[in-house]
Protein backbone atom coordinates (compact mmCIF):
# COMPACT_ATOMS: atom_id res chain seq x y z
CA UNK A 1 0.00 0.00 0.00
CA UNK A 2 2.71 2.47 0.93
CA UNK A 3 5.50 0.95 -1.16
CA UNK A 4 7.37 -0.56 1.76
CA UNK A 5 8.63 -3.48 -0.32
CA UNK A 6 10.07 -1.23 -3.00
CA UNK A 7 11.72 1.05 -0.45
CA UNK A 8 13.17 -1.86 1.48
CA UNK A 9 14.61 -3.38 -1.73
CA UNK A 10 16.29 -0.09 -2.64
CA UNK A 11 17.75 0.21 0.84
CA UNK A 12 18.87 -3.42 0.83
CA UNK A 13 20.53 -3.13 -2.58
CA UNK A 14 22.29 0.10 -1.70
CA UNK A 15 23.52 -1.16 1.64
CA UNK A 16 24.74 -4.48 0.25
CA UNK A 17 27.07 -2.60 -2.10
CA UNK A 18 28.78 -0.82 0.78
CA UNK A 19 28.18 -2.87 3.90
CA UNK A 20 27.92 -6.68 3.56
CA UNK A 21 26.16 -7.23 6.93
CA UNK A 22 23.55 -4.58 6.29
CA UNK A 23 21.17 -7.08 4.71
CA UNK A 24 20.04 -8.30 8.13
CA UNK A 25 19.46 -4.76 9.38
CA UNK A 26 17.55 -3.82 6.24
CA UNK A 27 15.32 -6.89 6.53
CA UNK A 28 14.60 -6.14 10.18
CA UNK A 29 13.73 -2.53 9.34
CA UNK A 30 11.45 -3.65 6.50
CA UNK A 31 9.66 -6.14 8.76
CA UNK A 32 9.19 -3.48 11.44
CA UNK A 33 7.75 -1.09 8.85
CA UNK A 34 5.38 -3.79 7.56
CA UNK A 35 4.18 -4.50 11.10
CA UNK A 36 3.45 -0.82 11.78
CA UNK A 37 1.59 -0.48 8.48
CA UNK A 38 -0.50 -3.59 9.25
CA UNK A 39 -1.45 -2.14 12.65
CA UNK A 40 -2.48 1.16 11.08
CA UNK A 41 -4.53 -0.62 8.41
CA UNK A 42 -6.32 -2.67 11.09
CA UNK A 43 -7.16 0.48 13.06
CA UNK A 44 -8.56 2.13 9.94
CA UNK A 45 -10.65 -0.95 9.11
CA UNK A 46 -11.94 -1.11 12.69
CA UNK A 47 -13.08 2.52 12.65
CA UNK A 48 -14.64 2.09 9.23
CA UNK A 49 -16.57 -1.00 10.29
CA UNK A 50 -17.81 0.80 13.42
CA UNK A 51 -19.09 3.71 11.31
CA UNK A 52 -20.77 1.35 8.84
CA UNK A 53 -22.41 -0.56 11.69
CA UNK A 54 -23.78 2.62 13.21
CA UNK A 55 -25.22 3.68 9.84
CA UNK A 56 -26.83 0.28 9.29
CA UNK A 57 -28.30 -0.06 12.79
CA UNK A 58 -29.55 3.57 12.86
CA UNK A 59 -29.01 3.76 16.59
CA UNK A 60 -29.90 7.24 17.84
CA UNK A 61 -28.44 6.75 21.32
CA UNK A 62 -24.99 8.27 20.59
CA UNK A 63 -26.44 11.40 19.00
CA UNK A 64 -28.99 11.83 21.82
CA UNK A 65 -26.21 11.49 24.39
CA UNK A 66 -24.13 14.12 22.61
CA UNK A 67 -27.04 16.57 22.62
CA UNK A 68 -27.80 15.89 26.30
CA UNK A 69 -24.16 16.29 27.36
CA UNK A 70 -23.83 19.48 25.29
CA UNK A 71 -27.00 20.95 26.76
CA UNK A 72 -26.03 20.04 30.34
CA UNK A 73 -22.57 21.54 29.87
CA UNK A 74 -24.00 24.74 28.39
CA UNK A 75 -26.53 25.12 31.23
CA UNK A 76 -23.87 24.29 33.82
CA UNK A 77 -21.44 26.88 32.43
CA UNK A 78 -24.09 29.55 32.07
CA UNK A 79 -25.69 29.02 35.49
CA UNK A 80 -22.52 28.80 37.56
CA UNK A 81 -20.94 31.75 35.78
CA UNK A 82 -23.98 33.93 36.42
CA UNK A 83 -24.68 32.53 39.92
CA UNK A 84 -21.36 31.71 41.61
CA UNK A 85 -21.66 28.75 44.01
CA UNK A 86 -21.01 29.01 47.75
CA UNK A 87 -17.52 28.20 48.90
CA UNK A 88 -18.61 24.97 50.60
CA UNK A 89 -19.88 23.40 47.33
CA UNK A 90 -17.50 25.08 44.90
CA UNK A 91 -15.30 21.97 44.67
CA UNK A 92 -18.31 19.80 43.89
CA UNK A 93 -19.46 22.19 41.16
CA UNK A 94 -15.97 22.19 39.65
CA UNK A 95 -15.90 18.37 39.65
CA UNK A 96 -19.30 18.15 37.94
CA UNK A 97 -18.30 20.76 35.36
CA UNK A 98 -15.04 18.91 34.69
CA UNK A 99 -16.87 15.60 34.26
CA UNK A 100 -19.33 17.17 31.81
CA UNK A 101 -16.47 18.81 29.91
CA UNK A 102 -14.57 15.51 29.66
CA UNK A 103 -17.70 13.69 28.48
CA UNK A 104 -18.27 16.36 25.86
CA UNK A 105 -14.67 16.05 24.65
CA UNK A 106 -15.08 12.28 24.30
CA UNK A 107 -18.31 12.73 22.38
CA UNK A 108 -16.69 15.19 19.99
CA UNK A 109 -13.75 12.81 19.52
CA UNK A 110 -16.22 10.02 18.74
CA UNK A 111 -17.84 11.96 15.91
CA UNK A 112 -14.91 13.94 14.54
CA UNK A 113 -11.96 11.75 15.43
CA UNK A 114 -9.17 12.41 17.84
CA UNK A 115 -5.47 13.10 17.58
CA UNK A 116 -4.57 9.53 18.54
CA UNK A 117 -1.21 8.64 16.98
CA UNK A 118 -1.05 11.92 15.10
CA UNK A 119 2.40 13.43 14.96
CA UNK A 120 2.75 17.02 16.15
CA UNK A 121 2.41 19.36 13.21
CA UNK A 122 1.65 16.39 10.95
CA UNK A 123 -1.37 15.50 8.92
Amino acid sequence: MFGVDAISKVIETGLNKFIPDANIAAQAAAEAAKTVIREIELEVQDRDSARKREMEVKDYTPSVLVFVITALLAVDLWYFNTHPPHADIQTLVQDVTTALRDGWIMAIAYYFGSSYRRSPGGR
